[in-house]
């Protein structure tokens, strides 16, 4: 494609004028001059056009490895470009989402005439952490004598991966940092353990509830069995990624406050660091209105990896969660009792009932947790000053929603999961606590 260039038009604009000028105040040979001005300047440019087709065909966009950037973090997107033909200057440029703020959309570089890649790094922001594809790469040189800027595309095939920046988190402190007394350390546990170790004969002051009966009758004399601390548990983190996650973490009037779905992704990569901290093997498990995900629980570099691919393209879905589907996948794949944290929200009425009626299926195998947002309006009826007139409806309505999230706590804490409504700046300080405390009361 060729477009005039801002010479060409300036060429013309000049040289255009003066001929209308001349041609109405004078009559003859004067006025043929000076019209002949203009058709000479446009035989000069249908030259010099004619002579800039073909120019781009030389370059071509190599395919390069996927690129990984950091959600609010700014970044390089490198395109390598490969030029066969003769040196040239040009001007590249890509299609960014929405989503994507670069301060140079536009990238001019000289390609010498040889077959050496050059790289293209594109700096840019990323607002929101998934999958981005980028499949043309667009060219626009100048003609030989500038008049004319040609333009081109070549296909392109560059995957950019945006992944949640976890060090923005202010309880990224207390995984990341661990220096002197700071940070999350492998916490002192109480107690003897429940993991058998071993079988040895009886002593003074062993609890008859020790005793291995079987072989003492087959001995003939008081066996006593032994127990370890369990050094190694297995913890999964339960995503949530329905409806109700697509909601703002912070009130109404900010627009820029993340997701819960955001805060659930920034939890679970978290409580990933923090069981690592403590030798723990850590899984993972994503659902809506079925389960999208499941990473098996494990330990490592490579283990970390897949749990950031699992969940770095997650996007909530507009349907309710399945919690029946949920509980009963936990149920036939789980065989080694776990800890269970469900990162979700039930201020709805009708998932909290769902949500109540299914954890009976895991609850005698597995220690199951909630952790939530606080919503903002829900609240005691005197929490604040007494309303008017006008928000006397809406303090009764905010009382309803917090007696049927008490209510609900309540019934879990019957079937002993632990339920805890958090702020949205402590909701991962919370689910950490909660995983410290297991650690330290060996509950699992």
């Amino acid at each position: 494609m060729i477009v005039p260039g801002k010479r060409l038009l300036w060429l013309l604009a000049l040289a255009g004028l003066p001929a209308v000028v001349v041609a109405s105040v004078f009559s003859g040979p004067e006025s043929d001059i000076a019209w002949a001005i203009p058709d000479l300047l446009l035989l000069v440019a249908m030259a010099d056009a004619a002579g800039c087709l073909g120019r781009l065909n030389g370059i071509e966009a190599k395919e390069g490895d996927s690129i990984r950037l950091s959600k609010d973090r700014e970044g390089p997107v490198e395109v390598r470009v490969l030029n066969h033909g003769a040196p040239i200057g040009v001007r590249f440029g890509l299609a960014f989402p929405a989503t994507f703020e670069t301060p140079e959309p536009i990238l001019a570089m000289d390609l010498a005439a040889s077959k050496k890649v050059a790289i293209l790094p594109f700096v840019c922001t990323a607002r929101q952490r998934g999958p981005y594809a980028f499949e043309r790469l667009y060219l626009e040189a100048d003609s030989w004598l500038g008049l004319w800027c040609v333009r081109a595309s070549r296909p392109l095939k560059l995957e950019v991966r945006v992944f949640p920046d976890l060090r923005r988190d202010r309880a990224a402190a207390a995984i990341f940092l661990n220096r002197g007394m700071d940070g999350i350390h492998v916490q002192r546990q109480v107690g003897k353990g429940r993991e058998f170790e071993k079988l040895r004969e009886y002593m003074p002051g062993d609890s008859f509830e020790d005793i291995h009966w079987k072989s003492t009758a087959k001995r003939g004399r008081p066996i006593t069995m032994t127990y370890q601390i369990e050094r190694t548990q297995e913890v999964y983190a339960i995503v949530d990624a329905s409806r109700l996650s697509a909601r703002r973490a912070g009130t109404d009037r900010d627009p820029f406050a993340p997701t819960l779905l955001e805060r659930y992704v920034n939890a679970a990569m978290l409580l990933g660091a923090a069981a690592e901290r403590q030798g723990d093997r850590f899984g993972l498990v994503t659902f809506a209105g079925a389960v999208r995900h499941y990473v098996p629980s494990g330990t490592g570099k490579a283990h970390h990896d897949a749990c950031r691919n699992a969940v770095y393209g997650l996007r909530a879905e507009e349907t309710s969660p399945d919690f029946d589907a949920l509980c009963v996948f936990l149920r036939n794949t789980l065989r080694k009792r776990a800890l269970l944290i469900f990162l979700t929200a039930l201020d709805d009425s009708m998932i909290a009932e769902s949500f109540l009626r299914s954890t009976r299926l895991i609850h005698r195998t597995h220690l199951c947790y909630c952790v939530m947002t606080d919503p903002q309006d829900a609240q005691p009826l005197f929490a604040k000053a007494a309303p008017g007139t006008a928000g006397i409806y809406d303090a009764l309505a905010a009382h309803d929603r917090w007696e049927h999230l008490s209510a609900l706590t309540s019934n879990l804490a019957v079937l002993g999961v632990r339920m805890r409504v958090t702020t949205s700046e402590r909701y991962v300080l919370s689910m950490l606590e909660h995983y410290m405390e297991v650690k330290k009361r060996q509950l699992l």
